[in-house]
């Protein structure tokens, strides 16, 4: 939970968690429990391997970040539900 939330307060982490109408916290969480890191973090590392070529410019770059971003999202989404369920069979979420 501690490495979590090194990425939580993020502008990433805040989007995708607005965007699968989640906690901040549940999308950092899941993104330690996947990748071992925030999704900033992933969204970069998957988008450094794809960079470069001849035809490289700063939209290509936009357009690759948001296509790994939605891949990224649908990753997610199935650990931070899990995350959610098992908060709300807890009680903890109350």
């Amino acid at each position: 939970m501690e490495a979590a939330s090194d990425g939580w307060d993020d502008e990433t982490t805040g989007k995708a968690a607005r965007r699968l109408g989640a906690d901040r916290q549940d999308v950092a969480v899941a993104g330690q429990e996947l990748w071992g890191h925030g999704l900033a973090a992933e969204r970069d590392r998957r988008l450094g391997v794809a960079a470069g070529g001849p035809g490289d410019t700063a939209r290509g770059r936009q357009a690759r970040r948001g296509h790994i971003t939605r891949a990224l999202l649908d990753e997610l989404r199935p650990t931070v539900e899990a995350i959610q369920q098992a908060r709300q069979a807890s009680g903890a979420g109350e």
